[in-house]
């Protein structure tokens, strides 16, 4: 009944404190789930907005590089055109043909001159727009009729021998003229056409699906672009005029550095002119002088800011959709992850709880195994006791009588060898009726007092060695110290003769024989024994006997405390030596360990408690 009511409030105490102990790990857990998802998608949101404005710059940067390469390539083919027609304008004023045609033209006879322009042109139809010759008289000889034109813009110094100027034919068109003053005092000029020059250079260039490179003077005017309405215009004044509404601040400051001659990059806020009506965009420009004589072309690649942006911006969208996605599957996660924890901690207090009641339930029982043990000792000893008694009356007039018949009896004869034999046998048996009664602690002495084991144990190995066979070697390695322990020596000194006895007879046939007794004052180790649960600091006297007998089977370890138990032959013992020596550990509070391998020998080690003084 005692044990049900121990379990019952064992259960009832265990049930309450799991509650309240989930209860308070759920709390914890769905907090910190929460603080970590948010902290997460934190630092998710933060590490994705650096990573794609990152990204954004690399991207515009990486496309304004590729514009200023493409500026400076267009650049580098203009100015080579143009320096490859000058040397071709002074192979033609020397060419022996010219001077004849010149010649013959001088004289009143143009048919000749006529066919050498013509025939010039048609070697480089593509580019140049015309070859033309003025006489010294003024009159004009051209490869055909052109359109009429005028000259906008003068490019070179008038001492220059090659002067470059920019004419323009008609509404839209318009040519670098290249010159040069022939040797009979006449001009000869090629017109290279700008919008030709433009398709040779840089009309094959791909900039985005809407980009484009434009041309223009060094006063602002364009002489290139994909509006045809915006050709001939001037970039700031002509388009204030036709949009006053519109804000031109921006693409000011920026063609104002153009018209400087400056070379650069620019992000500037202006309108997108090839559309009707134009609509406000965000532009990136690259920009980069062409010189050309004293002058210079202005060659620029536009492109709208959005054509960059918007894929690394759809591809931001894309990113945060599979962000979103993966922070969803992330989320359903813990929570798994949460809900699995959840579990695992549940199944792990219900297997503490159910440890933790299998060892009280274990320890209850050991307890009452041990009670029942000790009842049935009580038993034995009280039984014993009393059998010790009668016979020891038994005995008495046996050895008496018997020792009387010794003293009359003749030497040598048989009666004497048969009554010597009695006297013997009662003698034998009355040594086995002491060991019972020490068993039963009858005539015990049980006095306990504050005792130096030290030197006890050292006046105990005096008598051990008294009996030790000469084939034993007996070491010592006995700690000298002064702690002392509540105990009783005659006790201590019985359990270390039957011990020393009992590994004496385990050596009877061992080649090198030897016993070790070792001793030292530790503290206890609960790794070593439950015993020491709870005594962690308390201090020892540990003393081992260690033999290399004959060893013992597991199944022998089992039953070497049972009283009259023995592996001794018939008369060679009484199987009470290591009950008594276990009894005696008991009284003083301590342990016995006992440890043993078939052949390998024994060892016995004591654990007695250090008494403070």
């Amino acid at each position: 009944m005692a044990s049900k009511d121990i379990i019952d409030k064992t259960l009832d105490k265990w049930d309450e404190t799991y509650v309240q102990e989930s209860k308070k790990k759920i709390r914890k857990k769905i907090i910190f789930l929460l603080a970590g998802v948010i902290l997460l998608a934190g630092i998710l949101a933060v590490a994705v907005y650096l990573m794609l404005s990152s990204y954004q710059k690399s991207v515009v940067n990486g496309q304004v590089q590729q514009m200023v390469y493409l500026v400076q390539s267009v650049t580098n083919s203009i100015e080579e055109y143009v320096d490859e027609y000058e040397v071709t304008l002074n192979v033609m004023l020397q060419d022996p043909v010219f001077l004849e045609a010149e010649e013959a033209c001088l004289a009143g006879e143009a048919e000749e001159m006529e066919g050498y322009l013509k025939a010039q042109q048609n070697l480089r139809s593509g580019t140049l727009g015309l070859v033309g010759y003025r006489s010294p008289d003024g009159r004009q000889y051209v490869s055909e009729q052109p359109e009429e034109y005028s000259e906008i813009r003068q490019m070179t110094n008038a001492a220059n021998a090659v002067q470059l100027a920019l004419v323009q034919m008609g509404e839209k068109n318009f040519y670098l003229k290249i010159s040069a003053e022939t040797s009979g005092g006449g001009n000869l000029g090629l017109f290279l056409s700008i919008r030709s020059l433009y398709e040779k250079t840089a009309s094959y260039i791909s900039l985005g699906e809407e980009g484009y490179i434009m041309l223009k003077t060094s006063d602002g005017r364009i002489l290139t672009h994909p509006a045809e309405n915006q050709i001939g215009m001037y970039v700031i004044k002509d388009r204030q005029k036709e949009h006053p509404e519109y804000d031109l601040t921006e693409l000011q400051a920026m063609v104002e550095k153009q018209l400087a001659g400056e070379t650069g990059t620019a992000m500037y806020a202006s309108y997108w002119w090839p559309e009707d009506p134009p609509r406000r965009v965000r532009k990136v420009s690259a920009y980069q002088p062409a010189h050309l004589g004293d002058d210079f072309l202005i060659v620029s690649a536009v492109i709208d800011y959005d054509e960059i942006s918007l894929p690394v911006s759809n591809g931001v969208i894309r990113i945060l959709v599979v962000a979103g996605f993966l922070g969803a599957l992330l989320i359903m996660l813990l929570a798994l992850l949460a809900v699995l924890w959840r579990s695992m901690n549940r199944f792990q207090a219900e297997n503490a709880y159910l440890r933790k009641l299998n060892e009280q339930l274990e320890e209850l029982r050991a307890r009452e195994e041990k009670l029942a043990h000790q009842q049935r000792l009580q038993l034995l000893g009280t039984m014993t006791g009393g059998i010790a008694h009668e016979f020891n009356n038994l005995l008495t007039p046996i050895m008496g009588y018997s020792a009387m018949l010794l003293m009359d009896a003749e030497e040598g004869s048989e009666q004497k060898q048969d009554l010597q034999e009695i006297y013997d046998s009662a003698e034998k048996a009355k040594e086995i009726i002491d060991q019972l009664s020490r068993f039963s602690g009858k005539n015990a002495e049980k006095t306990f007092r504050s005792i130096p084991i030290a030197e006890v144990v050292d006046k105990a190995m005096l008598m051990v060695e008294s009996i030790c066979p000469k084939s034993v070697t007996l070491d010592r390695c006995l700690e000298k110290t002064e702690v002392s322990i509540m105990g009783n020596p005659t006790q201590i000194h019985q359990l270390l003769l039957n011990l020393c006895n009992n590994a004496f007879y385990a050596m009877k046939d061992t080649v090198n024989a030897r016993l070790i007794l070792e001793s030292h004052v530790v503290k206890g180790e609960k790794k070593v024994n439950p015993f020491f649960k709870g005594k962690e600091k308390q201090m020892f006297y540990r003393l081992s006997v260690r033999d290399n007998g004959c060893g013992m089977s597991p199944e022998t370890l089992e039953q070497i405390y049972v009283p009259f138990f023995t592996t001794k032959k018939a008369g060679e013992g009484t199987g009470l030596g290591l009950s008594v020596v276990h009894r005696i550990i008991d009284a003083h509070g301590g342990l016995l360990c006992v440890t043993s391998q078939p052949g390998e020998g024994t060892k016995f080690v004591i654990w007695l408690p250090v008494h403070i003084n």
